[in-house]
């Protein structure tokens, strides 16, 4: 994508199911002025890390010249030694905010990075010194709907002066100030890429995003944000056997939906125990199993199913986050997408409970147990 150093003019997008009438776009300005400390770099340098002068490089292609001074201080240049450099002096423990010229296809631009010079004792005793930097930057501007008017940001978490999908994998980097209150704060103002976002009244989406943060465009939504009390509304789902699931067919029994991804240790340490739940009521509860992998570890979690002798159906589309189903319940801000997630429905297809399970599945048998006099009378007796 990137040649030369020069950012091209893209859109990263994001694909989704119908949603919505109203397109919104809201351009953005960088904001040189913010603190970024939730992602920090490492500076990459050589294995040995001994010579008096080394040369790393920092993400995007930046090279850094290090230079040691003395065991606790190093003079840093950034860029290659064609450019015009800035030496920077940098002592142990301390930090110091550097500017670093970003070619974009607009044009030159000049973003600053917190550069942090740390020391670690390894297990023999070794005193190891690492540099690691930070954007001090963000994408910031106006949302604004009917009545509404709040701050947006968009933080460019790994440093590579991109705003792509190597940030949007490194956790939220959308923030909205909901409640005007003059700061980002919280699970409902941080956001996911793939969320579906409550705002003033509405539900909107995420299209796409400007990969120099010029700009993001957000959609209006008909998809919901599911919680427990909820109906849950119609979907229709081919499992992994080419069977046909549909929320109408359930209708009249009680069904547990187990969300897993086969990189998720939790999940799969949790799958004796809903074994169990399926051997104790399987006359009166249907569980169904809805994979969220993305594409590329499909045959991991093919292996994970063969290996735990999961015998239940299960959805797998490859399609991760972007899956709708998994989308309406994980983008309820209790939870963003954390799994294992257990969605318990009851025989009106109602949502009787949704959360983690708690330990040893605690929380979800007490929720079955509300539903299901066979497991009453068993946990009574």
């Amino acid at each position: 994508m990137r040649k030369n150093g020069i950012i091209p003019m893209l859109l990263f997008c994001f694909t989704h199911v119908m949603l919505g009438q109203e397109t919104i776009r809201i351009d953005l300005q960088i904001n040189t002025n913010y603190e970024q400390r939730t992602s920090i770099s490492l500076i990459e340098f050589g294995e040995e890390n001994r010579a008096a002068t080394e040369i790393g490089m920092a993400p995007g292609g930046i090279q850094v010249t290090k230079t040691r001074l003395s065991d606790n201080e190093y003079a840093l240049q950034f860029g290659s030694a064609t450019d015009q450099r800035q030496t920077y002096t940098i002592k142990v423990d301390s930090s110091i905010v550097v500017w670093i010229e970003r070619q974009t296809a607009s044009g030159p631009v000049s973003l600053p990075y917190t550069v942090i010079f740390d020391h670690y004792t390894t297990r023999d005793g070794t005193i190891e010194k690492i540099l690691r930097w930070n954007p001090h930057y963000r994408a910031e501007g106006v949302f604004k709907y009917g009545s509404c008017e709040s701050l947006i940001g968009i933080t460019e978490r790994n440093g590579d002066g991109v705003f792509d999908i190597y940030d949007y994998s490194r956790g939220t980097n959308i923030q909205i100030d909901i409640d005007n209150d003059g700061r980002i704060y919280g699970k409902g103002e941080w956001i996911d890429k793939n969320q579906i976002i409550e705002y003033c009244g509405k539900h909107f989406v995420i299209d796409s995003i400007a990969v120099d943060g010029s700009f993001i465009t957000l959609s209006e939504s008909n998809l919901p944000i599911l919680k427990t009390g909820d109906k849950v509304p119609q979907f229709v789902e081919q499992t992994i056997d080419g069977a046909t699931i549909s929320a109408e067919s359930l209708l009249g029994t009680n069904y547990l939906i187990d969300f897993w991804a086969s990189w998720c240790v939790v999940c799969i340490q949790k799958f004796p125990e809903v074994q169990q739940l399926d051997k104790e009521l399987k006359d009166e509860l249907k569980i169904i199993a809805v994979n969220v992998d993305t594409k590329s570890y499909i045959p991991k979690a093919m292996k994970t199913i063969e290996k735990y002798e999961l015998t239940w159906p299960h959805i797998m589309n490859g399609k991760g986050k972007q899956d709708p189903l998994w989308r309406v319940f994980g983008s309820n801000t209790d939870f963003r997408f954390s799994i294992p997630l257990y969605v318990l429905v009851d025989k009106n297809g109602k949502i009787a409970y949704i959360g983690h399970g708690g330990d040893e599945l605690a929380e979800l048998t007490t929720a079955i147990n509300s539903l299901s006099t066979k497991f009453s009378n068993k946990s009574a007796d």
